[in-house]
């Protein structure tokens, strides 16, 4: 029933928005009360941190699959290019969810599950970041400003391409980027 409501109410957040979703709506596409439904969620803004999470979690599992698929021997810094590309594929095929799950005040920012999982995504963006720095990717600047300008970056993308012209693919657009971090010295 659990995962029934998360899908209801992920249908509800992609029709009428974060601020707009109703407990009573979701009951509705599940086909409860609204009485069943606060057996398992005690209100609107936990279903909704539930539903943030489980993006989360789906965002993960996207990026892991998206570094798996990139051969070895490519050329620096396609890691995280891989990584980029997915965050905004991701937020455009769900952009009520990557509003909720990143910027809505309508999650309990302070759930503990809501934190792990924003703390995963970090870790698998540093890892990334560590890893093409121990390539040479970044020119020696530390990982950890590597993953968070990179995020900065891709946040940015991911945010401005809802009311931004598509002007370029996404991956394109980091790869040139990337050309610019790593483009060697010219003394």
């Amino acid at each position: 029933m659990r995962r029934a409501i998360l899908t209801a109410a992920a249908a509800e957040l992609a029709d009428v928005g974060a601020e707009r979703a109703s407990l009573r709506s979701i009951a509705r596409r599940v086909g409860i009360s609204h009485q069943a439904l606060t057996y398992h969620f005690a209100d609107r803004r936990a279903v909704l941190t539930a539903v943030a999470v489980d993006g989360f979690t789906r965002l993960t599992a996207d990026i892991a699959d998206a570094l798996a698929q990139v051969p070895t021997d490519v050329p620096l810094g396609e890691h995280a290019i891989a990584v980029g590309a997915t965050y905004v594929a991701f937020a455009r095929e769900h952009p009520a969810l990557f509003t909720l799950m990143l910027g809505s005040t309508q999650v309990d920012d302070a759930n503990a599950e809501l934190v792990d999982k924003r703390l995963q995504i970090w870790n698998l963006l540093l890892q990334t970041a560590a890893q093409e720095s121990d390539r040479g990717w970044g020119g020696g600047v530390e990982p950890q400003y590597m993953a968070l300008l990179a995020w900065t970056v891709v946040h940015g993308l991911a945010t401005l391409d809802r009311s931004a012209p598509r002007a370029a693919d996404v991956a394109d657009l980091l790869r040139v980027l990337n050309g610019a971090i790593i483009r060697p010295d010219t003394d």
